[in-house]
């Protein structure tokens, strides 16, 4: 642990110096990844350096399960400058988090979620639907729970059966199976009924939030906007010409303690990767995509097919140059990203 934190004081630092020269400032940091809760006064020398760089964040995320929250973390993240927690409930039922592999009861969970709200006025959770098993009623009763919180953020996500985690194993195994689409789609609608009812804006596909309490950090990621990523895993997005430069560490934190900060390699790209991240990103966020940055690169957008029947019936609009999508498609929107990209071509730099 030592040796990695070292080597994310180290990084960190050319980092820093590379984003000083370049004239870009930052006024969000987002400590998330792994466990981050497991550390505590650990974060003490990266805060220094971002103080001695004169970073002053609005907005300082920190990710954390339930089981690493207890109220000697809470006073010293708090101490140390955290002013927001994400927190990685994924559900309030025991059958859903013996799922999906948490070891910790629904009592403790619960107990966290208290505590960290009296410590930290503005919490988020994770939630996931769409497990094998999950009832309706089940997702109505994750969602009340929730709400019995002064909560200002809930990410709510989907199951997916990735590889190399125990329930990708199962789920390719046949031993589980997922719940059919239409059952998803009506968790997601529900979740949509309910948290609209309850006062919280639906602000992009899978995130609500109570009003003025949006994930800072994220929007960077849905605006195309450059931030700076460190650590196993990481990537971060940097502006240089006009498709970004984007790199991205390994995920071996062994690795990554005898890495050189400079001698991470940047990917190479061509517009149509900007493009692909600009549509794939923007369509799921409310702002929606600004034409104009497309056409800065060269990219013309002629509407056909189903974009424009989409667009005469109002599952997407146009607004000037703005282009966004209804959020009742939301829950399609990798979907309506592959239509939208078709509907672009290369024209005249303007």
């Amino acid at each position: 642990m030592e040796d990695y934190l070292s080597s994310l004081r180290r990084h960190l630092d050319a980092w820093l110096v590379l984003s000083q020269e370049r004239g870009l400032t930052f006024d969000t940091v987002f400590v998330g990844g792994g466990t981050p809760g497991l550390l505590t006064s650990e974060f003490g020398p990266l805060f220094e350096l971002l103080s001695g760089f004169g970073v002053r964040a609005d907005e300082i995320s920190l990710e954390a399960n339930p089981e690493n929250i207890t109220p000697a973390h809470l006073k010293s993240w708090k101490a140390l400058g955290f002013n927001r927690l994400s927190i990685g409930v994924q559900s309030f039922q025991e059958s859903g988090l013996r799922l999906l592999t948490r070891q910790i009861e629904v009592k403790a969970v619960l107990e966290a979620l208290k505590d960290a709200c009296a410590v930290f006025d503005n919490v988020s959770i994770d939630l996931i639907y769409g497990w094998p098993g999950q009832t309706v009623e089940d997702w109505q009763k994750d969602l009340a729970q929730a709400l019995q919180f002064p909560l200002s953020h809930l990410s709510l996500y989907c199951l997916m059966f990735e590889e190399k985690t125990p329930l990708g194993r199962s789920f390719r195994r046949g031993q589980i199976d997922a719940l059919s689409e239409e059952t998803q789609v009506a968790f997601y609608q529900e979740a949509c009924e309910i948290l609209d009812a309850s006062g919280f804006s639906h602000y992009e596909c899978s995130n609500w939030a109570r009003p003025g309490k949006e994930c800072l950090h994220n929007i960077k990621y849905w605006q195309n906007d450059p931030y700076v990523g460190i650590g196993a895993g990481a990537c971060g997005y940097l502006p240089d010409d006009s498709v970004g430069l984007r790199y991205s560490y390994g995920r071996n934190e062994r690795s990554f303690t005898h890495l050189d900060p400079m001698s991470i390699l940047p990917e190479e790209r061509v517009p149509i990767d900007w493009l692909r991240e600009y549509v794939g990103c923007g369509l799921r966020y409310q702002a929606g995509l600004d034409l104009n940055e497309a056409k800065k690169r060269g990219f013309v957008f002629s509407p056909r097919g189903i974009v424009a029947e989409a667009l005469h019936d109002g599952r997407l609009s146009l607004s000037g140059n703005c282009l966004t999508l209804s959020k009742s498609e939301w829950l399609r929107e990798t979907r309506w990203c592959l239509e939208t990209l078709e509907c672009f071509s290369l024209g005249v730099t303007s």
